[in-house]
């Protein structure tokens, strides 16, 4: 009874390990999230579509946003994604977003993958044009356009054959100590142990050294005067009067004024006098009187800007109309034009312009202020300069790029098989090559191969064809042989030009047909960058 008990227990234990092992799995391969390897559009089907190759793609439908516009998943893998394109994509550069939106095993934040990819053939930038006389101010931005109408979804493709069963993998590592049982119960309090001998008190820290005396402080300032004191009162006791003396000779009449003589006593109030003219002169300005008491606290109040006919408004919000401000007085207020009468009442009503006063002082030259926010107006249009000279050629563009979607021949046979530079067919002969219209260099050979059917090992070729006759530009033999594994080849090392009227075409070559192989063959060709790659024309 025992021994199976032990049993049971040590396989629940390698049960439990075995999950967390294919859950920290599951965890690592799903937090790395979508990596974007290449991208190919195909903008000859319709509806046009792209083909994205790379990793962590996910379980579940993938979110692929091009500049903003979602597209519509037609096919997916953890590896690679079939999407339609706009309809009115124009060539040129944009970024690629791709959101892996699984959630199962683990819980977590949808991660997303970004790619700048290359839509259609763009052209070689042209020179820089000469600067033009003084422009205006910029315009407005325009309104956003509106968004396009989603695609029709395509049929269901029919399920593939299944594949054979692969051999056993080998034991993997054993995983990590699972989780900690449950707590069992609270066994019963043990009895309560002697009091313990109380340790010896420790010895008293030594005291800290003495702080520095601080810097005496400067002596302060002298205090202002006191006031004068008050002047002392007048005698009350008047002296005795001296003996008048004769009069004597009168003298000439003197050249310099006597000292005034003391002051006469006041004489009786005259009559009160008419009202005089209203002074012109304002007189000095009173005290100001106790503060009031504080009123009582209003409603909030919230400053929602200018008025808005499509805004809401709610008891207290405030606006601004016709240089007055008004506050809302009930909820729900939308589409009333603020008045003096319900639901708005009047806050502050706009004040008439007041008479100019008079020029004050020029004041101190203010900080300089922050740079304005608000263009001025636009400046009479100046004389036009003398034409500047005509800039070097800027560089090379992003370049044409081609892009061949095809299947491999069948058969169980080696073969080679040739297709254009944006082909869909494999040809037995070279038949199918594309004229250059102009001259460019070739710099870059992607080439994504899946096997899609009839899973077989198979070594494969890509070679670029100048004229008929191989160029350096290959992939060199690269070897596929997993259902639905998509592996990439390129060459970006060896380069070849071209002239206006010379034929490129792309070389397959594989060792059996067995498998069902589907191929997508991008090539890029640049001028006007310098170096070996010829001028734009």
């Amino acid at each position: 009874m025992n021994v199976n008990v032990t049993r049971a227990f040590g396989n629940a234990v390698t049960i439990a390990i075995i999950a967390v092992s294919v859950l920290s799995q599951a965890e690592a391969q799903m937090t790395a999230g979508p990596v974007i390897i290449s991208t190919m559009a195909n903008l000859t089907t319709n509806p046009k579509q792209i083909t994205i190759a790379g990793t962590g793609f996910g379980t579940t439908t993938p979110t692929v946003v091009l500049d903003g516009i979602t597209l519509q998943v037609v096919t997916f893998t953890d590896s690679s994604i079939v999407a339609f394109l706009p309809a009115n994509i124009l060539p040129g550069s944009y970024l690629l977003e791709v959101t892996d939106t699984s959630s199962h095993l683990i819980d977590r934040s949808p991660v997303t993958g970004t790619f700048d990819t290359t839509i259609g053939a763009v052209g070689p930038t042209g020179p820089t044009g000469p600067a033009g006389s003084g422009g205006g101010a910029t315009g407005p931005t325009g309104p956003t356009g509106p968004r396009g109408a989603t695609g029709p979804t395509g049929a269901t493709g029919p399920t593939g054959p299944s594949g054979p069963t692969g051999a056993a993998g080998a034991t993997g590592p054993t995983g990590p100590t699972g989780p900690s049982g449950i707590a069992g119960p609270t066994g019963a309090t043990g009895p309560t142990g002697p009091t313990g001998v109380a340790g010896a008190t420790g010895p008293a820290g030594p005291s800290g050294p003495t702080g520095p005396t601080g810097v005496a402080g400067a002596t302060g300032p002298t205090g202002p005067a006191g006031p004068t004191g008050p002047t002392g009162a007048a005698s009350t006791v008047p002296g005795p009067t001296g003996p008048t003396g004769p009069i004597g000779p009168t003298g000439a009449p003197s050249s310099v004024p006597g000292p005034t003589g003391p002051q006469g006593p006041t004489g009786p109030a005259g009559p009160t006098g008419s009202q005089g003219a209203p002074s012109t002169v304002p007189g000095p300005t009173g005290p100001s009187g106790p503060t009031g008491p504080s009123g009582p606290t209003g409603p909030p109040i919230t400053f929602r800007g200018a008025w808005s006919n499509t805004i809401t408004y709610a008891v207290g919000d405030t606006v601004f109309f016709n240089g007055s401000s008004y506050i809302s007085l009930a909820n729900a207020n939308v589409g009333n034009t603020p008045s003096s009468g319900a639901p708005w009442a009047l806050l502050a009503q706009q004040g008439s312009t007041g008479p100019t006063g008079p020029t004050g002082p020029i004041g101190p030259t203010g900080p300089q202020g922050l740079p304005s926010t608000i263009p001025g107006p636009t400046g009479p249009t100046g004389p036009s300069g003398a034409t500047g000279p005509t800039g070097p050629a800027g560089q090379g563009g992003p370049g044409q790029t081609f892009v061949a979607q095809f299947s491999n021949p069948g058969g169980a046979a080696a073969s080679t098989a040739f297709v254009g530079l944006n082909g869909t067919t494999n040809f037995p002969t070279n038949a199918v090559a594309t004229v250059m219209p102009a001259a460019c260099e070739f710099d870059a050979l992607r080439v994504a191969a899946t096997i899609t059917g009839s899973t077989a090992s198979d070594t494969l070729n890509v070679t670029l064809l100048k004229n008929g006759l191989p160029t350096g530009s290959t992939t060199g033999n690269f070897t596929v042989s997993t259902l639905n594994a998509t592996v990439l080849a390129s060459d970006t090392t060896h380069k070849f030009t071209v002239a206006a009227g010379d034929t490129v075409s792309i070389q397959y070559s594989q060792t059996t047909g067995t498998p069902v192989i589907r191929l997508s063959v991008s090539s890029r060709c640049r001028c006007g960058g310098g170096g070996t790659q010829p001028a734009c024309n």
